[in-house]
């Protein structure tokens, strides 16, 4: 994990020689040490409550820190500590073991609280990796790091980009495509609760859409992920999964969440897409 000058123990880090600059805004980064990271067994408690949850959208509000076990983390922010985490039920399968639904939102962070999507089939390793995730995410709001985004926000930029360049010259888009196009704009400034149901739901079919309008919206959501994992934030939170991932946690005992709550096997997960490149070395 990444880690900037507001953690206590950045003084201790530069003494070291462990500072290095951003590669995106030039800040001040040194690492945080996640091999000691694991679920504490109130923690793992909790995740058997949530992964037996009848319903999606049934979740489990606590403290981080009563999660998480992570002491270099807490000693670096122990305001982290009494930070609010919420596990959250959902009732898609893993999206590392399904084919066509491989885009399912994982987890997310805001001002408030870190999310954390359960689902069927998600070993203890990669609901960690999720957590660390979005704890590098808080992380980069504290510190002012470049930030990353998502796929509903990219999308309204992309819609909006496009929409510029219509206003300058449409005489290539006319007709059907042209009303396609501002049916699309209309969508994307409507509530992000609507566009995030739109891009994350249950169907790959957007039936509340017209034939002609369907495609585009393929197109432009496909756009809107590849750019939000190039995002300076999203590469970052990335590669602190990745670098978890080499620690050699993928050779413990993993927990596997199942109808009937935690399931203990030893089989290694599923190896997941990483970074197509690294920010640090």
């Amino acid at each position: 994990m990444f880690a900037g000058p507001r953690a206590t123990t950045f003084k201790q880090a530069q003494r070291e020689g462990r500072v290095f600059a951003g590669a995106y805004d030039g800040l001040p980064r040194f690492r945080i040490d996640d091999r000691s990271c694991r679920f504490t067994p109130f923690g793992r408690e909790a995740l058997a409550m949530v992964g037996a949850a009848p319903e999606k959208g049934m979740g489990l509000a606590l403290r981080l820190g009563w999660a998480l076990r992570h002491p270099t983390l807490f000693k670096a922010y122990p305001e982290l500590y009494n930070f609010r985490c919420v596990l959250y039920a959902d009732d898609q399968t893993s999206p590392h073991f399904t084919g066509p639904r491989k885009n399912l939102r994982q987890g997310s962070c805001d001002r408030e609280q870190v999310i954390v999507h359960v689902k069927l089939g998600l070993t203890e390793n990669l609901l960690l990796r999720t957590t660390l995730h979005e704890i590098q995410h808080r992380i980069q709001r504290i510190e002012r790091f470049t930030g990353g985004s998502n796929v509903t926000a990219e999308f309204k930029k992309i819609m909006e980009e496009r929409h510029s360049r219509i206003r300058i010259d449409n005489s290539y888009l006319r007709g059907p495509r042209l009303k396609a196009h501002l049916e699309l704009l209309k969508l994307s400034r409507k509530d992000d609760a609507t566009l995030r149901e739109l891009i994350y739901g249950n169907t790959e079919i957007p039936h509340n859409l017209s034939p002609t309008t369907a495609p585009l919206f393929y197109r432009v959501r496909d756009y809107a992920r590849a750019r939000y994992r190039q995002t300076p934030g999203e590469l970052e939170a990335r590669q602190v999964e990745h670098e978890f991932t080499l620690t050699g946690e993928l050779q413990r005992e993993h927990i596997t969440i199942s109808p009937r709550g935690l399931k203990t096997n030893n089989r290694q997960s599923a190896r997941l897409q990483f970074l197509p490149r690294l920010l640090y070395p």
